[in-house]
């Protein structure tokens, strides 16, 4: 799901472009470069969304159908467009992965932090490498993010949770999936804006999205990027 990430989406499309076959993005009428950085790229496919605005019910549907019209790739990636799932070989671990039947490979959440938005022409992961464990409530900083499209997978709202049918194998010590959105206090504020404009008021949890009408201060930034520590090495 992509509104308005002209910013973020060339690292996006960098990360995941060098390993997916296809790149499936639901745009959101942005108005900024997103839709056209979107169709310069070869391996984009550029879908619309079921309705307009943040709606975390309707994204969680999105990503548990969108990829059931093909079921041939080894696996599928289902992240957000400031989500990227690492590792320091991410196509030899994911092979190693299918090689021994792995259906769902958890990955691990950090929030990864930055005094600046790292607005340079190289993969974001090599240059912003702190962070902190994530805490989200329901998962535990856990997102079953990566999968076999082999099976039906039914996310929760944020993908913090899901449910597939039958019995599956899965993997606790996959990956990291790294949350590139407390980057430089202008970006980060920015973010918090835009969503916070953009919550559907009909969304079926009103509770979702309310830490994005509450942004820290910019006195508060610099002890939260200090909190931490290595991330990527």
């Amino acid at each position: 799901m992509m509104h308005n990430e002209e910013r973020m989406l060339p690292y996006f499309l960098r990360h995941y472009g060098m390993i997916a076959e296809k790149i499936v993005v639901f745009e959101d009428s942005s108005n900024d470069r997103t839709l056209e950085i979107l169709h310069s790229h070869p391996k984009v496919e550029v879908r619309a969304p079921e309705k307009p605005l943040l709606d975390d019910g309707m994204f969680a549907r999105t990503f548990s159908h969108a990829y059931r019209d093909d079921r041939t790739p080894d696996y599928v990636i289902a992240v957000d467009g400031d989500e990227f799932v690492c590792h320091e070989d991410l196509p030899r671990r994911l092979a190693e992965f299918k090689a021994a039947g792995v259906e769902v490979i958890q990955t691990h959440g950090y929030e990864m932090k930055a005094h600046a938005f790292p607005d340079t022409p190289r993969f974001i992961t090599d240059q912003v490498k702190w962070g902190e464990h994530a805490s989200w409530w329901s998962s535990n900083g856990v997102k079953a993010c990566v999968f076999s499209p082999k099976i039906d997978m039914e996310f929760g709202p944020g993908r913090h949770s899901y449910r597939v049918n039958g019995g599956v194998r899965i993997d606790y010590h996959g990956l990291k999936l790294l949350h590139m959105r407390d980057l430089g206090y202008d970006y980060y504020l920015w973010h918090h804006q835009r969503n916070a404009g953009r919550l559907n008021p009909e969304r079926g949890d009103k509770n979702w999205g309310k830490h994005n009408l509450e942004p820290m201060s910019p006195h508060q930034f610099p002890t939260h990027v200090a909190r931490g520590g290595w991330v990527l090495q």
